[in-house]
């Protein structure tokens, strides 16, 4: 993850330190650093640790900083996600993280040397079998959103405006704004966008588009474009995402060129000026 796509609130707090040196780690947690819903941000830089974590709804990061000689980490793994426990000012943080993201935790592991401790969970004890107790059985437990869960069209269009907007690698505040703007009356929406995006790649998205009628694809295409555009210019890596995700929704080149020519020129504001 490079710098620039972490918010631009994030990387005001850090400013000093980004005038010196680049961060050797970022890491982006599947939720707040309380495990509540939100953004929760780990930068390392050579000696010192950075933590944000906002919780859903919230407009500011909670930050704190500690130098690696009063931090602990460790990191456990499951099937599908790695932890990093943190342990530091005497509290402990546990940071869900996709596993494929763990390349991004080594270089923290690398600096706090011997205080790593990796974990994978025990196996099951073997347990003599138990006389059956009749019982109801429990309710069937759904699918985590952004797994095997479908997605509702407005989930995927929260979730595809969150990859576009920092396809660039730079996360405004205008973007973020206009990504809570699109679900503002519906929490659920943006957490569960928020899960997808935390834990998969743009390739997954659009395999959640299948069903979204043609209605419904111009409607994303038209948020997406839109987003994309905010500075006038469709750059380069935007425009081969909306590319991708047109011929996903299966909308036609002289429909897509039509919503990005419209766009263009809404997004023109300076020549009424």
């Amino acid at each position: 993850m490079h710098v620039k796509s972490l918010p631009e609130r994030v990387r005001r707090e850090m400013a000093a330190p980004l005038e010196c040196q680049d961060p050797i780690a970022i890491v982006r947690a599947s939720g707040s650093l309380g495990d509540s819903p939100g953004e929760g941000y780990v930068v390392g830089f050579a000696e010192e640790v950075f933590l944000f974590s906002r919780d859903m709804g919230e407009s500011e990061f909670t930050t704190q900083h500690f130098s690696y000689a009063d931090v602990t980490f460790s990191v456990r793994r499951d099937a599908f996600r790695s932890f990093l426990d943190i342990s530091a000012g005497g509290e402990t943080y546990e940071i869900k993280f996709p596993a494929y993201e763990e390349k991004n935790v080594k270089p923290l592991l690398d600096l706090a040397g011997g205080a790593i401790t990796f974990k994978t969970p025990a196996p099951p004890k073997h347990e003599p079998p138990q006389e059956p107790v009749s019982e109801p059985a429990p309710p069937p437990v759904p699918p985590a959103a952004g797994d095997s869960a479908p997605m509702r069209p407005i989930e995927i269009l929260t979730a595809a405006l969150m990859y576009m907007a920092t396809v660039d690698q730079d996360l405004d505040d205008l973007e973020e704004q206009y990504i809570r703007r699109v679900c503002a009356n519906d929490k659920e929406t943006y957490v569960n966008a928020l899960a997808f995006y935390n834990d998969h790649p743009f390739d997954d998205l659009l395999g959640k588009v299948a069903d979204i009628d043609s209605q419904q694809a111009l409607c994303i295409m038209a948020n997406v474009v839109d987003v994309s555009m905010a500075d006038g210019v469709l750059h380069a890596a935007e425009n081969e995402l909306t590319q991708r995700l047109a011929v996903a929704l299966k909308v036609s080149r002289n429909d897509f060129l039509a919503l990005r020519d419209t766009l263009l020129i809404k997004n023109q504001v300076s020549i009424l000026a």
